[in-house]
């Protein structure tokens, strides 16, 4: 599934770049996070122009964590979110939004001679509202909101001679800010 993500993603933003190019207009505008930069982490979104007002964007992160104390984990996280902007698209101005996105966590722990491994899966839906600040193509977006997340169950085994296993399906959901600079660059 991560490899169709990230195929389809990519093919998005070449189409719509050469459709940008032969146009004259500008459809597509890519930024990253640099907070997730800074902590190893890739934050990707593709803002593609679906009228004068409206953005649909895929979005992608991916995060391959290890700490000093033998502990890892692997974050994948995908979706989607539209944004209305009040000045038109790739203004400055203000914008609203709405995303989903889809975290799957992997989570890998070794003390001594016991290794813990856990399969987390969260689900969140949000509400956004910012401000963008255009520069020509290149451009800052600054974004504040709530969002839901659901934990869909996650499966915990822990491997210490004999091997014990759980998996717990309850759903549970919890709600939260969200903050996210970002940088882009229009084409």
């Amino acid at each position: 599934m991560q490899r169709f993500f990230i195929s389809g993603f990519l093919l998005c933003g070449l189409f719509f770049s050469n459709i940008a190019l032969s146009s004259n207009s500008s459809v597509l505008n890519l930024r990253i996070s640099p907070a997730a930069l800074a902590l190893g982490a890739v934050n990707i979104e593709a803002d593609i122009v679906l009228n004068r007002y409206y953005t649909i964007a895929p979005m992608y992160t991916l995060w391959n964590f290890e700490s000093k104390s033998d502990f890892e984990a692997d974050i994948t996280a995908y979706g989607l979110r539209v944004d209305y902007h009040a000045n038109r698209v790739f203004r400055q101005g203000l914008l609203y939004g709405m995303f989903v996105k889809r975290w799957d966590i992997d989570i890998q722990y070794v003390d001594n001679d016991k290794e813990v491994n856990s399969v987390v899966s969260v689900d969140t839906i949000g509400v956004t509202g910012g401000y963008r600040w255009m520069w020509r193509s290149f451009n800052v977006t600054a974004e504040f909101g709530y969002r839901l997340m659901v934990f869909n169950g996650f499966d915990f085994k822990l491997e210490s001679g004999d091997e014990t296993k759980v998996n717990v399906t309850d759903i549970s959901m919890m709600g939260g800010t969200v903050a996210d600079v970002s940088v882009g660059w229009v084409f």
